[in-house]
This record gives structure tokens, C-alpha cells and sequence, in this order.
């Protein structure tokens, strides 16, 4: 008897409110403060699930492993006619699941997104010790444009914010 995992990704819609909730609150630590979109993610995941499921400039991608939450990628829509081409990136994979590619496929995922509204170019925020995160995005084609340094207070002591993009 094998076991078989089926992994899906789809658009978010208001009814995966609770999926991403659900999400949210499986996380542990590093990987909510990894994430580092939201303060206290773990503790606020209704609210910040409602949060993002009700804002209409973002556009997010499930995706889930025979039904369960697993990951979440989103583009983050200007408000700004001038920038409508250009669209803000993140991602978080639940940390049981991390490593196995499945980051990898929920940018390609954003990548059609992106092409599908027309966007032209995604930029992110990754911090400098997220290692993992920032290798995976240079090997997904993401270049390296900048650094805020001393941008945040983490994990004990200041952290530099590499600021990555592409253009799609």
C-alpha cells in the first residue's frame, strides 16, 4: 500500500478564509517570523486571514496537500496607476513541507499570475538570514537590487531587508 499525496494550488477566495487561517496558526516561530509580513502571525491568524482575504489588491495562491493548507504565495497589486505594472511578492510553506520543491512550484504559480493581470515586474523584501529563502529566489530568476540595512529588529539584534525583483 503506498501512500499518495496530491498537492493542488488555486486562487484564494473569501470561502478559504479558514484554510489560510488554519495555515497561519500551524506555523511555528521562525517560520511565522521568516515569513515577517505580519507581527504576531501565529496569535493573529483570524484576523490577519480576514485581513488579506478582504483586501482586493491582493491576489493569493493555496495551495494544499490532500485538502490541508499548506502554503500561501500572494502578489500585492499597486493602488497607483503609475505602478500598475509592478507587483510586491511573499510566500510562506508550512515548515513540515519546506524543502521539497513546493516553493518552487508556488512561484511558478505567481509567475502565470503575473503575466495573466499583466504585471511586468515583482520585486520583494527577503531578510539577510533567511538563506533558504534567498537562494531559492535567485534560483527562480529573482536579482538582487538592494539592501535596507538595520531595517528591522529580529531575533535579538538588527537585520538588513535585501530588497530582490524580476521582471516577468
Amino acid at each position: 500500500m503506498s501512500l499518495s499525496l496530491e498537492f493542488k494550488t488555486k486562487l484564494l477566495e473569501k470561502e478559504d478564509e479558514l484554510h489560510l487561517r488554519a495555515l497561519f496558526s500551524s506555523l511555528d516561530e521562525r517560520t511565522a517570523e521568516y515569513y515577517g509580513r505580519f507581527d504576531n502571525l501565529i496569535n493573529n491568524a483570524k484576523e490577519i486571514a480576514r485581513k488579506i482575504i478582504n483586501d482586493r489588491y491582493e491576489i493569493g495562491v493555496l495551495m494544499t496537500i490532500n485538502g490541508m493548507p499548506i502554503g500561501y504565495a500572494h502578489l500585492y497589486l499597486s493602488q497607483k496607476e503609475s505602478r500598475k505594472h509592478s507587483a510586491g511578492f511573499g510566500m510562506v510553506i508550512a515548515p513540515r513541507f519546506q524543502g521539497m520543491g513546493l516553493g518552487k512550484k508556488l512561484i511558478k504559480e505567481i509567475f502565470s499570475l503575473a503575466r495573466y493581470w499583466n504585471i511586468k515586474k515583482i520585486w520583494l523584501h527577503v531578510y539577510d538570514f533567511n538563506e533558504r529563502a534567498f537562494k531559492l529566489y535567485k534560483k527562480t530568476g529573482f536579482k538582487k537590487v538592494g539592501t535596507f540595512y538595520k531595517e528591522e529588529f529580529k531575533l535579538g539584534k538588527y537585520r538588513d531587508i535585501i530588497v530582490m525583483e524580476k521582471l516577468v
